[in-house]
C-alpha cells in the first residue's frame, strides 16, 4: 500500500519499482541522516511457466522456455540495477549497495536434467555445492578495497557488510566474523574447514553446536547479544 505507479513484470513488483522506492525513502530524509534499507525483491521469483512476454530474444541455443523467460527476468533486474547505481553515482552522500541471491532458480525438475544430463537427487557433492552457489557484489559510491571473495555463506555477509562500510558489528557479528576464519561456509547441508567440504551427518564440531546455540539466542530471544 505504500507503492505508487507500481510497475508489475508476471504479477510480482518489478524491482525497478522497488529500487524507484529505495530512491524516494533515499530523497525523503533529513541530509546526513543515516538510512538502511532492507528490499527483498520479487519479481524473479519462481516458477517461471507463467508465459511472460519476453522483452528481449535471447539465442541460448537451449529447448526450454523456462529458461528464455528466467533470462528475460534477469535482464530486466540488469537495467534496474543499471538505474540505481547511475543514480547514486551522481549523489555526494557516501552510499553502499550489497545486491544478493539466497538460492539458485527453482526451475523444473526435468528442466534440470537437460541441464545437468542427471536428476538432482543423483548429483555429486561438487555438483550439489555448485547449483547452491549464488553471486553477490558490494558497490559503492566512494573507492574501497576491490577483490573477489570465493568461499563465504550467506551468513557471513552483515558482518562483512559492516566491515567494508566502517561500522561497529555487535558481538553476534563479531562472533560470526571470527568463526568465519575456520569456517567459511556453513549451509544446510554441510560445512567447509581447510578447503575441504564435510556434509552434515553425526560429525558436528563444538564449535559449530556453540553457534546453533548462539544463532538460536540470536534470533529468538529479544536483546540477547
Amino acid at each position: 500500500n505504500d507503492y505508487k505507479n507500481i510497475e508489475y513484470i508476471r504479477d510480482f513488483t518489478s524491482d525497478e519499482t522497488t529500487f524507484n522506492k529505495l530512491i524516494e525513502l533515499y530523497e525523503n530524509k533529513n541530509p546526513g541522516e543515516k538510512l538502511f534499507i532492507w528490499n527483498v525483491t520479487l519479481q524473479n521469483h519462481g516458477g517461471y511457466d507463467t508465459d511472460y512476454k519476453l522483452k528481449t530474444v535471447y539465442d541460448i541455443n537451449f529447448n526450454s522456455d523456462e529458461i528464455n523467460e528466467f533470462l528475460s527476468l534477469i535482464y530486466e533486474s540488469d537495467k534496474a540495477i543499471e538505474k540505481l547505481i547511475n543514480y547514486f553515482k551522481k549523489e555526494n552522500e557516501r552510499t553502499l549497495i550489497l545486491i544478493l541471491g539466497d538460492h539458485y532458480p527453482s526451475l523444473s525438475d526435468e528442466t534440470y536434467r537437460k541441464i545437468l544430463g542427471k536428476n538432482l537427487k543423483d548429483l555429486t557433492l561438487e555438483e550439489k555445492l555448485k547449483i547452491h552457489q549464488v553471486p553477490f557484489i558490494i558497490w559503492t559510491n566512494y573507492d574501497i578495497e576491490e577483490k573477489y571473495i570465493d568461499n563465504i555463506s550467506i551468513n557471513y555477509l552483515s558482518p562483512l557488510l559492516m566491515d567494508v562500510a566502517g561500522l561497529t558489528k555487535t558481538k553476534y557479528q563479531t562472533f560470526l566474523s571470527n568463526i568465519y576464519k575456520q569456517y567459511p561456509i556453513i549451509i544446510e547441508f554441510g560445512y567447509m574447514e581447510n578447503n575441504i567440504f564435510y556434509e552434515f551427518k553425526n560429525n558436528i564440531p563444538d564449535n559449530l553446536k556453540k553457534y546453533e546455540v548462539f544463532q538460536y539466542y540470536n534470533i529468538f530471544k529479544k536483546g540477547a547479544h
